[in-house]
């Protein structure tokens, strides 16, 4: 055996331990997401949460699995496109998308708490 056939067989066997510390990565992952389900009900009960707070709390589970994938996204764009220009486009209207999307939701809020507060019976009556 020569020393390109030795390199050869650990980088085969340097693939196979990466694929399995992957696999274990999203293991754990479909594990973690799984855990919330079971509980929500009891949390959305003691915490007063309406379904749709309580499906935001379920979709939150994804969300740094989705800000960590930005950086590969842009690196893929870079790669077809061969142009740093493509992937700091992507990752600018990201962060356009995001900012506007908790700008909108506090948005929501406030106007929820307005109207709960300035609509209530018993401020009315009392």
């Amino acid at each position: 055996m020569d020393a390109d056939d030795i390199a050869t067989v650990i980088d085969t066997k340097r693939h196979w331990v990466i694929l399995g510390v992957v696999y274990l990565c999203i293991l754990a992952f479909a594990i973690t997401l799984q855990s919330v389900p079971p509980v929500l009900s009891l949390s959305m009960a003691e915490l007063q949460l309406s379904h749709t707070q309580g499906g935001l709390i379920m979709s939150l589970f994804a969300l740094p699995g989705i800000v960590i994938s930005i950086p590969a996204a842009a690196g893929a764009i870079k790669d077809v496109t061969g142009s740093y220009q493509a992937s700091y486009a992507l990752m600018a209207s990201w962060a356009l998308l995001i900012t506007l999307t908790m700008v909108t939701l506090g948005w929501r809020q406030r106007q929820r708490r307005a109207t709960t507060y300035s609509g209530s019976s018993e401020e009315r009556t009392g």
